[in-house]
């Protein structure tokens, strides 16, 4: 059942139900649909370097499902960072970028022996904009059109990419393809020293630039509610300066003492291929997660990355422990001519070869991470900030090259990012992700995805602790009862009904009196609601598109549609051979009246159940009453009224997001059971109020199903309802 109310929040004052819609200020109305993130790392090395990267993350969801995103990010870099040179058993001497000499200035740092060399006053700053629309072309494709701005001292970079991702398998399987083009603009200090020049020299030539184009193709599969695996392709190509300017390589003598020094050499042309293969799996309190990276150039560079992590939460779910193990090797870059793929951007380690033309040895670094994540909350904000504090074992030796410059430099190379907004981050809700934002002065939000909705429960924020634990709890039920009832898990009660045509079988409690609910229905409906007709959908993809169905196919599934063929006596059930049954009709409003018994049993203070749009309170918040919007048909999160709820439930059904458009005429999703057609005439949304969410989403169905009659229909129900044409 489509649902399209959406709660706005708790107010101060009251009205009405049926009172006028309140009118919005300029700001609020800016503001609505906005979601503010931020977060701040840091990261920090002994005696080398460390980085400060806050990050700021603005999003805009508009009513047509778009959606734009703004993210500015700064970060410092300072202290310590390897040159390039190796160590030596003499002091060595060395110039900063700005310098000009290798004996006078005041430019120089000399290095003992024996110590890795290191430009000690190394000083970084870049700022990186970049901004993101999402579009969703159909109920199942999205467009997601983005570019990056960023720039240092020395440094500016402007990429833009495009993404268009598909949904298939009732939205359980997501392809995307994504292409990224990007050109960087380099202005060294000094200028740009000529490739494989003589280090002493300083022989420099003013700016470089570069460029590159990156393709992603990946594959993301919904294994079960708690299994998702995710597989993808990349490759891409730059050209132009691909040097670091501020690297230099030690030259050796037959004996292998440093004879002197170079500015790197790298080609002027570099083309990678990886593949990348992810598993995330949930169970309880414990996630774990999978990922294996392959990568491939042209410059004989092969790597190979593992990564494991698990991720514990304790009881009162404030903590929780996520240890990760990650394994990198490398193999060896070639050397080119004499000039050198040099060490530091490849953090290379034992020297094996000391010719003039040098490889250096493949290496393996096994890490281990340990965070723990401390929450505070933004002023104005819609959402939790984050600060995470990251702690690395075990990741390079102390005479080895900083991990951090690494890192640096393959941000820089243009591999391609990921389209924001995509379908995959809603999969990863199901996996038993919750959320807990802030909801006016003294309410809070537990949100999460579950039946393919957003879903949330509202509850007090004065004991925060338990209002998680009670969010939840009504999660947990949700995620159980969708697992139960899905029509599209292989080991849901739906599917083993199904695998059991023919044959009569015994249906536990809970199945069973569903059944009895669906016949009830199906019985004082004349047969218009009926929990048999979702084999019709074999027929009909209201993805907004103009797609109609030929009639002949639809005469051929009437047959196998009708409650009243199947073989029911309760517990006792046999299905025909080729009928379905499909509980979605009923499942999501019986989500909300099992989550709303369980807290009623658990909480003594107000509180909202929220899924999808339809909801059940308690009773009224601490200030006021519910606030509810009806969104306008077509015109998703914009309220065509405000309701004011204290207790009781609301329903929402219509066709406001799954319909099919033909000559100018709307076909809405919901289904004559008896024709196999679209019901004539019928209202684009009806809400519904009763004592229970199975009751107002029962009736609300049941006015849609009756056309031109919904309002009569309801009118002799004698129940509150609202109807939007």
């Amino acid at each position: 059942m489509a649902a399209s109310c959406a709660l706005l929040g708790a107010g101060a004052q009251s009205q009405e139900a049926a009172g006028p819609q309140k009118e919005d200020s300029l700001l609020d109305r800016l503001l609505q649909g906005v979601s503010f993130d931020s977060a701040l790392a840091y990261y920090r090395e002994d005696g080398r370097i460390q980085a400060i990267e806050p990050v700021v993350n603005v999003s805009k969801k508009f009513a047509d499902g778009e959606v734009a995103t703004l993210n500015v990010t700064f970060d410092s870099l300072s202290g310590a960072s390897p040159n390039g040179a190796l160590p030596s058993n003499v002091p060595q001497t060395f110039a900063a970028p700005s310098g000009t000499s290798l004996t006078t200035g005041r430019h120089l740092y000399t290095i003992a022996p024996g110590r890795l060399p290191a430009d000690p006053n190394y000083q970084d700053d870049r700022i990186a904009v970049a901004g993101n629309w999402d579009l969703p072309l159909s109920r199942l494709t999205h467009l997601s059109l983005g570019s990056k701005v960023s720039g240092e001292d020395d440094f500016v970079s402007v990429s833009v990419n495009a993404s268009i991702a598909q949904d298939f398998n009732g939205k359980n399987t997501t392809v995307a393809l994504g292409l990224n083009n990007e050109f960087d603009s380099l202005r060294p200090i000094g200028g740009a020293p000529i490739p494989d020049s003589d280090y002493a020299a300083f022989t420099k030539n003013g700016n470089k630039t570069k460029d590159g184009t990156g393709v992603l193709l990946s594959l993301t599969q919904v294994m079960t509610r708690h299994w998702l695996s995710e597989f993808s392709l990349s490759w891409d190509r730059f050209h132009g300066y691909l040097n670091d300017p501020y690297k230099i390589t030690s030259v050796l003598d037959s004996a292998g003492n440093t004879s002197g020094y170079v500015y790197e050499s790298r080609p002027d042309e570099r083309t990678r291929k990886s593949a990348y293969f992810e598993n995330r799996a949930a169970w309880g309190q414990m996630s774990a997660g999978l990922s294996l990276r392959y990568m491939k150039d042209d410059w004989q560079i092969q790597s190979d990355t593992a990564q494991v992590h698990l991720h514990w939460s304790f009881a009162n779910r404030e903590r929780y422990l996520e240890p990760t193990v990650r394994w990198y090797r490398q193999s060896a870059a070639s050397a080119i001519g004499r000039g050198l793929l040099h060490a530091v951007a490849y953090h290379g380690g034992e020297i094996i070869d000391r010719q003039p033309s040098l490889r250096f040895a493949s290496w393996r670094i096994p890490c281990v991470y340990l965070w723990r994540e401390i929450r505070a909350q933004a002023l104005r904000c819609g959402r939790i900030g984050r600060i995470r504090i990251q702690c690395a074992a075990g990741v390079l030796p102390a005479n080895s090259r900083s991990s951090l410059a690494g890192a640096g430099t393959a941000a820089r190379s243009g591999s391609l990012p990921r389209a924001q907004g995509d379908p995959r981050a809603i999969r990863m809700a199901l996996l038993g992700a919750l959320s807990v934002e802030p909801r006016a002065s003294d309410l809070v939000a537990v949100c999460f995805t579950a039946m393919a909705s957003p879903c949330e429960v509202l509850l007090r924020a004065s004991q925060l602790k338990v209002a998680r634990e009670l969010g939840e709890c009504a999660a947990e039920e949700a995620w159980r009862i969708e697992q139960k009832f899905s029509r599209y898990l292989d080991d849901s009660v739906t599917s083993r009904i199904h695998a059991h045509r023919g044959a009569a079988i015994e249906l536990d409690e809970e199945t069973a009196s569903l059944m009895n609910f669906a016949e009830r229905c199906y019985t004082i409906s004349e047969g218009m609601f009926d929990i048999t007709s979702g084999i019709l959908r074999r027929a009909w993809t209201f993805d907004g598109s103009d797609r109609l169905p030929q009639a002949a196919l639809i005469e051929t599934l009437l047959p196998f549609v009708g409650f009243d063929k199947l073989k029911w006596r309760s517990p006792r059930l046999e299905l025909p051979i080729g009928m379905e049954l499909d509980f979605g009709g009923i499942g999501k409003e019986y989500a909300v009246d099992r989550a709303y018994d369980l807290l009623a049993r658990n909480s003594a203070g107000p509180f909202l159940v929220n899924f999808g749009g339809d909801l059940r309170a308690n009773a009224p918040p601490p200030r006021g009453r519910w606030q509810v919007g009806i969104e306008k048909p077509d015109r998703e999160g914009d309220a065509k009224m405000i309701l004011e709820l204290e207790r009781g439930a609301l329903a929402t059904s219509g066709d406001s997001r799954r319909f099919v458009l033909r000559d100018g005429v709307r076909y809405g999703h919901v289904l004559n059971p008896r024709t196999g057609w679209p019901v004539a005439h019928a209202p684009r949304s009806v809400t519904v109020a009763a004592s229970s969410c199975t009751e107002a989403g029962l009736l609300s169905t049941l006015a849609v199903l009756q056309g031109s009659r919904a309002r009569e229909f309801l009118s002799e129900q004698g129940v509150k309802y609202w109807v939007l044409e």
